[in-house]
């Protein structure tokens, strides 16, 4: 596959990818195992480096992943 994976509560999973174009950080999302596979991965919002600070970053990114 070449990324890692982490799975949530509700049998998704997610993984945070950079982007050294957009100079950003996507958090991408499937529903199952199955999507996974296929790498079905839906993207979140962009997290802009120049943005943030490394606590907001963390904290936004979190915040993203539980919603």
């Amino acid at each position: 596959m070449g990324y890692t994976c982490f799975r949530t509560s509700e049998k998704g999973s997610f993984t945070v990818t950079g982007l050294t174009w957009a100079k950003a950080i996507v958090v991408e999302y499937t529903l199952s195992e199955t999507e996974v596979k296929k790498n079905l991965f839906e993207d979140g919002d962009l997290f802009y480096l120049n943005e943030l600070d490394e606590e907001q970053m963390l904290q936004v990114m979190i915040q993203e992943i539980e919603a």
